[in-house]
């Protein structure tokens, strides 16, 4: 009978402070840096004009 492949607690420790590093970067803003935005300002947001994309969408 094998043993069961088990990962090694040094890679789950490496992912955590990875993830944790990457976690601790994206909420580094102070709380005065984030603006409101409501559905509509997403959305008003995120239109882009698609000319540019003619390569990309089938005509």
């Amino acid at each position: 009978m094998s043993k069961p492949k088990v990962r090694p607690v040094c890679a789950d420790e490496d992912a955590f402070a990875r993830l944790k590093a990457e976690l601790v970067a994206a909420f580094a803003a102070p709380e005065s840096a984030y603006t409101f935005l409501d559905a509509s300002m997403v959305i008003a947001r995120n239109v882009c004009d698609y000319s540019e994309w003619k390569h990309v969408r089938p005509e």
